[in-house]
């Protein structure tokens, strides 16, 4: 599913505008504040603006790829031995988000994308930095001023500056405007990746990145090393001084009260290896307990339609979590249903291989341990992501203070 995108044919302005409404449907999608807000889910939020992003970027822009919008559809067709070994016809709608992620990227033309990426860069570095404010407004005592509920039952305070899901004592996670932390590093990991595919200031690229690491999720440690191995001719002037930051951050660390504290001892358990493993895996038992449960019927069908399309229903089948692994996804869903995010896969693997590119190697790593391909809010970016036309292209097209941020 390699597509060029077309190049623009109207002005900027149609082009902002269209990606406003990408960004919009993004955040309404992921946010569980709009949720909560509305009383509605964010799929809905997700399938509204994509419809909105086609009504409007199609008579405008003039860049939908007519003849590959066939291939939207291609993952329905699959599904149907499933549809029909379960004998129910919703699990032909199981793909609509990936459908609707499909629809959207063919409709983007370059300019769209790259100005995409520079407002969600701009949006993403307001939410870390408001997560660092909130880190420190909770470690000095700040409470909770409110909180909400996010779509998988967990509670989301709201610090000051930003949500956390995950807080011990004083200290938080921060996830910024989003459900949890992990949502706001995938989210931050795949722009990154996008701003270097389209050649944008790798400065800004890095600021982002790193202040992403107040999520202390594990998943952007990883990325952020394979990424720095892909920038590494423009880090070295620079790698004296993240050194010497990173020890003086340590040393501070440990003459504080905080070091020998309860909570920190939580915290920094996370990255220190016990058994052979990290303390912040918590993935590896979920995949084995998938893999466990795996027989040559779920390998083909799924465990239980229901728990492809009624969620409650499998949960109060009894099921234990398979959490989200590839295992996981083949558990739930089955070969045929999951056949789109399987393609993703082996697609993004080919191409970091193909490519020797750390980067798409870091993006598939990210979708091992997030398997979001066919999740509303996420299909659409990471199409655009993966499968973006070389950055050459974009830096043509775009004047320079565009390409500058």
């Amino acid at each position: 599913m390699r597509v060029r995108l077309r190049s623009a044919r109207f002005g900027s302005r149609t082009g902002r505008r269209a990606a406003w409404l990408l960004l919009a449907t993004l955040v309404a999608a992921l946010s569980p504040l709009p949720a909560a807000m509305a009383g509605t889910g964010g799929n809905t939020f997700f399938l509204v603006g994509c419809a909105l992003f086609l009504l409007y970027a199609i008579p405008h822009r003039q860049a939908f790829n007519w003849e590959r919008a066939p291939l939207a559809f291609v993952p329905t067709v699959i599904a149907l031995p499933a549809v029909l070994y379960w004998r129910d016809p919703a699990l032909a709608l199981y793909s609509i988000y990936f459908v609707a992620g499909v629809l959207v990227f063919l409709a983007c033309d370059d300019e769209v994308v790259a100005e995409f990426s520079r407002l969600a860069s701009g949006l993403l570095l307001l939410v870390t930095i408001g997560a660092w404010i909130g880190f420190f407004y909770a470690l000095a005592g700040g409470p909770s001023l409110f909180e909400i509920q996010n779509p998988d039952g967990r509670s989301n305070g709201f610090f000051l500056t930003t949500f956390s899901n995950w807080w011990i004592g004083n200290l938080i996670r921060p996830a910024g405007i989003f459900d949890e932390p992990g949502t706001l590093s995938f989210l931050i990991c795949f722009i990154a990746a996008l701003r270097h595919r389209l050649g944008q200031s790798k400065r800004v690229t890095w600021l982002l990145l790193l202040a992403g690491l107040i999520t202390t999720s594990l998943a952007h440690v990883v990325y952020v090393l394979l990424h720095a191995l892909a920038d590494r001719r423009f880090l070295r002037p620079a790698w004296k001084y993240l050194a010497a930051a990173a020890a003086l951050g340590v040393v501070l660390l440990a003459n504080t009260e905080l070091s020998s504290s309860p909570e920190s001892d939580v915290f920094i358990s996370r990255f220190v290896i016990d058994e052979g493993r990290l303390g912040g895996d918590s993935r590896t038992d979920l995949l084995l307990a998938a893999l466990d449960r795996t027989t040559f019927d779920t390998f083909l069908f799924g465990i239980d339609n229901d728990c492809a399309v009624r969620p409650m229903f499998c949960d109060a089948k009894g099921y234990d979590q398979f959490g989200e692994t590839p295992a996981g996804v083949l558990l739930q869903l089955g070969i045929f249903l999951s056949a789109a995010y399987w393609f993703v896969m082996f697609a993004t693997l080919g191409l970091a291989v193909a490519r020797r590119s750390p980067i798409l190697l870091g993006l598939f790593l990210l979708l091992v341990q997030r398997p979001n391909v066919m999740t509303f809010g996420y299909s659409f970016l990471i199409l655009l992501v993966i499968f973006t036309v070389p950055k050459r292209r974009i830096r043509r097209l775009m004047p320079r203070s565009a390409t500058s941020t």
